[in-house]
Protein backbone atom coordinates (compact mmCIF):
# COMPACT_ATOMS: atom_id res chain seq x y z
CA UNK A 1 0.00 0.00 0.00
CA UNK A 2 1.18 3.52 -0.82
CA UNK A 3 1.39 5.65 2.31
CA UNK A 4 1.22 9.46 2.15
CA UNK A 5 2.91 9.90 -1.21
CA UNK A 6 4.07 13.49 -1.79
CA UNK A 7 2.81 14.47 -5.24
CA UNK A 8 4.65 17.80 -4.96
CA UNK A 9 8.05 16.17 -4.49
CA UNK A 10 9.88 16.92 -7.76
CA UNK A 11 12.63 14.37 -7.11
CA UNK A 12 10.24 11.46 -6.45
CA UNK A 13 7.86 12.34 -9.29
CA UNK A 14 10.41 13.25 -11.95
CA UNK A 15 12.19 9.94 -12.49
CA UNK A 16 11.84 8.60 -16.04
CA UNK A 17 9.56 5.78 -14.86
CA UNK A 18 7.23 8.08 -12.93
CA UNK A 19 7.10 10.63 -15.75
CA UNK A 20 6.08 7.86 -18.16
CA UNK A 21 3.28 6.86 -15.78
CA UNK A 22 2.08 10.46 -15.65
CA UNK A 23 2.12 10.60 -19.44
CA UNK A 24 0.01 7.44 -19.66
CA UNK A 25 -2.37 8.82 -17.03
CA UNK A 26 -3.48 11.53 -19.44
CA UNK A 27 -4.87 8.93 -21.86
CA UNK A 28 -7.15 7.19 -19.36
CA UNK A 29 -10.91 7.53 -19.63
CA UNK A 30 -12.75 8.35 -16.40
CA UNK A 31 -15.60 5.93 -15.69
CA UNK A 32 -16.25 6.94 -12.07
CA UNK A 33 -14.78 9.68 -9.91
CA UNK A 34 -15.60 10.27 -6.27
CA UNK A 35 -13.51 13.07 -4.73
CA UNK A 36 -15.00 12.48 -1.26
CA UNK A 37 -13.24 9.11 -0.74
CA UNK A 38 -11.18 9.85 -2.98
CA UNK A 39 -11.57 7.07 -5.52
CA UNK A 40 -11.63 6.67 -9.29
CA UNK A 41 -12.37 4.00 -11.88
CA UNK A 42 -10.42 4.39 -15.12
CA UNK A 43 -10.44 2.68 -18.50
CA UNK A 44 -7.27 2.20 -20.54
CA UNK A 45 -8.24 1.98 -24.22
CA UNK A 46 -4.79 0.74 -25.28
CA UNK A 47 -4.86 -2.21 -22.90
CA UNK A 48 -8.66 -2.59 -22.88
CA UNK A 49 -8.58 -2.71 -19.09
CA UNK A 50 -10.56 -1.12 -16.25
CA UNK A 51 -8.95 -0.37 -12.88
CA UNK A 52 -9.94 1.19 -9.59
CA UNK A 53 -7.58 3.44 -7.66
CA UNK A 54 -7.41 5.43 -4.46
CA UNK A 55 -4.45 7.59 -3.46
CA UNK A 56 -3.08 4.63 -1.49
CA UNK A 57 -3.60 1.66 -3.78
CA UNK A 58 -4.72 0.37 -7.17
CA UNK A 59 -5.77 -3.03 -8.46
CA UNK A 60 -3.68 -2.74 -11.66
CA UNK A 61 -0.80 -5.13 -12.39
CA UNK A 62 1.78 -2.35 -12.52
CA UNK A 63 1.12 -1.14 -8.98
CA UNK A 64 0.93 -4.59 -7.41
CA UNK A 65 3.85 -6.11 -9.32
CA UNK A 66 6.13 -3.24 -8.29
CA UNK A 67 5.05 -3.53 -4.67
CA UNK A 68 5.53 -7.30 -4.50
CA UNK A 69 9.05 -7.03 -5.89
CA UNK A 70 10.09 -4.02 -3.82
CA UNK A 71 8.52 -4.34 -0.39
CA UNK A 72 7.74 -1.01 1.23
CA UNK A 73 8.57 0.83 -2.02
CA UNK A 74 5.18 1.18 -3.69
CA UNK A 75 5.00 4.11 -6.14
CA UNK A 76 2.01 5.66 -7.92
CA UNK A 77 0.84 3.93 -11.07
CA UNK A 78 -0.81 5.83 -13.92
CA UNK A 79 -4.26 5.37 -12.32
CA UNK A 80 -3.19 6.87 -9.01
CA UNK A 81 -1.53 9.71 -10.88
CA UNK A 82 -4.72 10.36 -12.85
CA UNK A 83 -6.71 10.47 -9.62
CA UNK A 84 -4.19 12.92 -8.16
CA UNK A 85 -4.48 15.09 -11.27
CA UNK A 86 -8.28 15.15 -11.03
CA UNK A 87 -8.04 16.10 -7.36
CA UNK A 88 -5.66 18.96 -8.14
CA UNK A 89 -2.79 17.40 -6.17
CA UNK A 90 -0.57 17.15 -9.22
CA UNK A 91 -0.03 19.40 -12.23
CA UNK A 92 -0.78 17.63 -15.50
CA UNK A 93 2.33 18.71 -17.38
CA UNK A 94 3.50 15.60 -19.21
CA UNK A 95 2.14 14.30 -22.52
CA UNK A 96 3.03 11.11 -24.36
CA UNK A 97 3.56 11.00 -28.13
CA UNK A 98 -0.07 10.19 -28.96
CA UNK A 99 -1.40 12.90 -26.67
CA UNK A 100 1.11 15.43 -28.02
CA UNK A 101 0.05 14.61 -31.57
CA UNK A 102 -3.62 14.94 -30.70
CA UNK A 103 -3.08 18.23 -28.89
CA UNK A 104 -0.91 19.52 -31.72
CA UNK A 105 -3.70 18.84 -34.20
CA UNK A 106 -6.23 20.62 -32.01
CA UNK A 107 -3.99 23.65 -31.44
CA UNK A 108 -3.15 23.86 -35.14
CA UNK A 109 -6.84 23.90 -36.08
CA UNK A 110 -7.53 26.48 -33.38
CA UNK A 111 -4.69 28.68 -34.65
CA UNK A 112 -5.89 28.30 -38.24
CA UNK A 113 -9.41 29.43 -37.29
CA UNK A 114 -7.97 32.45 -35.49
CA UNK A 115 -5.91 33.45 -38.52
CA UNK A 116 -8.85 32.93 -40.86
CA UNK A 117 -10.84 35.36 -38.74
CA UNK A 118 -8.40 38.24 -39.24
CA UNK A 119 -9.58 41.06 -41.49
CA UNK A 120 -7.88 41.81 -44.78
CA UNK A 121 -5.29 44.57 -44.75
CA UNK A 122 -5.10 46.36 -48.12
CA UNK A 123 -1.90 48.09 -47.04
CA UNK A 124 -0.02 44.76 -46.80
CA UNK A 125 1.15 42.51 -49.62
CA UNK A 126 -1.59 40.23 -50.90
CA UNK A 127 -4.01 41.91 -48.50
CA UNK A 128 -2.88 39.57 -45.72
CA UNK A 129 -2.82 40.82 -42.13
CA UNK A 130 0.80 40.88 -40.94
CA UNK A 131 -0.14 38.81 -37.87
CA UNK A 132 -0.79 35.86 -40.17
CA UNK A 133 2.84 35.64 -41.27
CA UNK A 134 4.10 35.82 -37.68
CA UNK A 135 2.19 32.66 -36.70
CA UNK A 136 4.20 29.52 -36.04
CA UNK A 137 2.17 27.40 -38.46
CA UNK A 138 2.84 29.98 -41.18
CA UNK A 139 6.56 30.13 -40.40
CA UNK A 140 6.74 26.45 -41.35
CA UNK A 141 5.29 27.34 -44.75
CA UNK A 142 7.77 30.19 -45.11
CA UNK A 143 10.61 27.76 -44.38
CA UNK A 144 9.36 25.42 -47.11
CA UNK A 145 9.08 28.40 -49.46
CA UNK A 146 12.79 29.11 -49.02
CA UNK A 147 13.54 25.47 -49.80
CA UNK A 148 11.46 25.74 -52.97
CA UNK A 149 12.89 29.07 -54.05
CA UNK A 150 16.56 28.35 -53.36
CA UNK A 151 16.83 24.58 -53.67
CA UNK A 152 14.34 23.62 -56.39
CA UNK A 153 15.66 25.49 -59.37
CA UNK A 154 13.21 26.24 -62.15
CA UNK A 155 9.98 25.46 -60.27
CA UNK A 156 9.20 29.13 -59.55
CA UNK A 157 8.59 31.09 -62.72
CA UNK A 158 7.04 34.48 -63.40
CA UNK A 159 4.06 34.77 -65.76
CA UNK A 160 2.02 37.67 -67.13
CA UNK A 161 -0.51 37.22 -64.31
CA UNK A 162 1.80 36.20 -61.45
CA UNK A 163 3.83 33.03 -60.99
CA UNK A 164 3.76 29.30 -61.48
CA UNK A 165 5.18 27.30 -58.57
CA UNK A 166 5.17 23.50 -58.79
CA UNK A 167 2.96 24.07 -61.86
CA UNK A 168 0.31 25.84 -59.74
CA UNK A 169 -0.95 29.27 -60.84
CA UNK A 170 0.01 31.58 -57.98
CA UNK A 171 -0.58 35.20 -57.03
CA UNK A 172 0.23 36.95 -53.78
CA UNK A 173 -3.38 36.46 -52.62
CA UNK A 174 -4.26 33.06 -54.04
CA UNK A 175 -3.00 29.66 -55.18
CA UNK A 176 -4.47 26.59 -56.85
CA UNK A 177 -2.92 24.10 -54.41
CA UNK A 178 -4.94 22.01 -51.94
CA UNK A 179 -3.45 23.68 -48.87
CA UNK A 180 -4.65 27.12 -49.96
CA UNK A 181 -8.05 25.90 -51.16
CA UNK A 182 -8.59 24.18 -47.80
CA UNK A 183 -7.26 26.90 -45.47
CA UNK A 184 -7.52 30.13 -47.50
CA UNK A 185 -4.26 31.27 -45.91
CA UNK A 186 -0.84 31.75 -47.52
CA UNK A 187 0.69 28.45 -48.59
CA UNK A 188 4.33 27.68 -49.33
CA UNK A 189 3.77 28.55 -53.00
CA UNK A 190 2.46 32.02 -52.17
CA UNK A 191 5.44 32.57 -49.89
CA UNK A 192 7.78 31.39 -52.67
CA UNK A 193 6.15 33.96 -54.96
CA UNK A 194 6.66 36.57 -52.23
CA UNK A 195 10.36 35.73 -52.13
CA UNK A 196 10.43 36.11 -55.90
CA UNK A 197 8.92 39.57 -55.43
CA UNK A 198 11.68 40.50 -52.94
CA UNK A 199 9.17 40.68 -50.09
CA UNK A 200 10.74 40.31 -46.65
CA UNK A 201 9.16 37.58 -44.53
CA UNK A 202 9.17 37.31 -40.70
CA UNK A 203 11.07 34.04 -41.15
CA UNK A 204 14.25 35.56 -42.53
CA UNK A 205 16.92 34.05 -44.75
CA UNK A 206 19.24 33.74 -41.74
CA UNK A 207 16.53 31.69 -39.95
CA UNK A 208 16.15 29.48 -43.01
CA UNK A 209 19.91 29.01 -43.36
CA UNK A 210 20.28 28.04 -39.70
CA UNK A 211 17.35 25.57 -39.85
CA UNK A 212 18.64 24.05 -43.08
CA UNK A 213 22.10 23.48 -41.61
CA UNK A 214 20.44 21.74 -38.65
CA UNK A 215 18.54 19.49 -41.06
CA UNK A 216 15.14 20.53 -39.70
CA UNK A 217 11.97 19.45 -41.48
CA UNK A 218 9.85 21.94 -39.53
CA UNK A 219 10.71 25.03 -37.50
CA UNK A 220 7.61 25.21 -35.29
CA UNK A 221 5.65 22.48 -33.56
CA UNK A 222 2.71 22.31 -31.14
CA UNK A 223 2.79 21.94 -28.21
CA UNK A 224 5.81 23.77 -26.86
CA UNK A 225 5.35 22.35 -23.33
CA UNK A 226 6.65 18.86 -22.43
Amino acid sequence: MLDKWDFQNEVENSTTQQINRQKSARNLEIIQFDPSEPRGVFFDTKRNSKNTATLCECDCKDFNFAGQNRRNSFKPCMHIYRLAIELGLLEAKYLDRDARHSLAGFLSKEETLKLQGLSEDPSQWGGWASAIHASGIQRNRQYRAYLIYYEEKGVTETTSSGWTVHEYEVALNRCECGDFLDRRLPCKHIYAAALGSKIELPFKFSDYDKAKKQGLDIVFEFPAAP
